[in-house]
């Protein structure tokens, strides 16, 4: 099967996370992944970021290669320091950077002696491991004894190499140990995800519905106040309109009292017919209209009524149907599959581990 590889460019936006580490310039031009299709000790899990060695002298790193380590360490659940016994970890930029990082991600990093299959003899195995010991303690403000991991490749070394300890193994374990956390970390973080959204989609829905009969109170007041701002203009046209003809409502509608029509017919003789006071709404209207204590009070309410107007019949937004269906789906569909799922897995993934605690 062809490996598959990824350029820089694409490994940039494969990988958004290390988007911290892509703004440093250069960086991205250097980059590229390659794909394992092993499936042995957790691998499909585990991705490995490997950056180049540092040497001192006159290198010159296409990138700033001290900040890029930082960066990515910042992301790292897990930080290996490869070192290699030729050197004796004395590369004096090689502990710049441990010593930097150490006062950061001490709890993360391990220390890993690389090739320990080219030092052949025991007593130089000693002295390398107490001589890089001696150099880490001095950069590492460790609260506890400070543990170097002495691996080589086995298929790699000779015959030779099968006396020589190697502690490939417990590199492994910690690498497990780091992806087994960081799969509880993520289910926790699920499960909590999970029901912040359900209540978040919850009060969504709640919200609207409270605001469905807010609006529904709002459209009858905007009625009511139409009706009502409807009469006080109309009252307030037939005043000014009264006011502008100079015309006495007491002459359309009669006298408070009434009045007396008096005829003479053609014989001469004199009829006399009483009219009692017209008290039609109109004729009401008219004559409270007329008054100047009336207008004044008919502005009053009109003002009273824009306020209301817009205190009572503002509008809030409102799901629709279609959108309130969804947010039940959307409920539905996290307390009943996605809780349950992370819940099933919560407690297989806590099975598993007390059958390796306990296998």
């Amino acid at each position: 099967k062809k490996r598959v590889e990824w350029r820089g460019k694409q490994t940039a936006s494969s990988f958004p996370h290390l988007e911290h580490v892509v703004s440093l310039p250069g960086v991205v031009e250097h980059m590229e992944t390659q794909f394992s299709t092993s499936t042995a000790r957790d691998f499909p899990m585990v991705e490995f970021i490997d950056t180049p060695g540092l040497v001192d002298g006159t290198v010159k790193y296409p990138f700033d290669i001290d900040e890029a380590i930082e960066r990515l360490a910042e992301h790292a659940s897990i930080v290996l320091v490869f070192m290699d016994p030729i050197g004796k970890a004395l590369v004096a930029r090689t502990m710049k950077v441990v010593e930097k990082l150490s006062t950061r991600h001490l709890a993360k990093m391990h220390f890993v002696l690389a090739k320990f299959d080219t030092v052949a003899n025991q007593n130089d195995r000693t002295n390398v491991i107490s001589q890089v010991a001696q150099e880490l303690s001095v950069r590492v403000s460790a609260t506890h004894a400070l543990k170097i991991h002495s691996i080589f490749i086995p298929d790699r070394a000779g015959e030779k190499a099968e006396a020589i300890p190697n502690q490939i193994g417990a590199v492994c374990g910690l690498l497990t140990a780091a992806v087994d956390e960081r799969v509880q970390q993520v289910i926790e973080t699920l499960l909590q995800d999970t029901s912040r959204l359900s209540r978040l989609a919850r009060a969504r829905r709640d919200l609207s519905v409270k605001w469905g009969t807010a609006n529904r109170m709002a459209a009858a007041a905007r009625t009511l106040l139409a009706a009502v701002g409807l009469m006080v203009v109309v009252l307030l046209l037939v005043a000014l309109l009264l006011s502008v003809l100079n015309v006495d409502p007491l002459a359309i509608c009669g006298s408070a009292t009434g009045r007396t029509i008096t005829r003479t017919a053609p014989d001469g003789s004199v009829e006399t017919e009483r009219q009692e006071p017209r008290k039609t709404l109109s004729c009401m209207a008219l004559t409270f209209a007329a008054g100047g204590p009336a207008a004044a009070f008919l502005t009053a309410s009109l003002a009273a009524v824009g306020y209301l107007w817009i205190v009572k019949t503002a509008r809030r937004p409102q799901l629709s149907f279609a959108e309130s269906r969804g947010m039940v789906a959307i409920c539905k569909h996290l307390e009943s599959t996605v809780m349950v799922r992370a819940l099933a897995l919560r407690k297989r993934v806590t099975a598993d581990a007390l059958d390796d605690g306990f296998g």
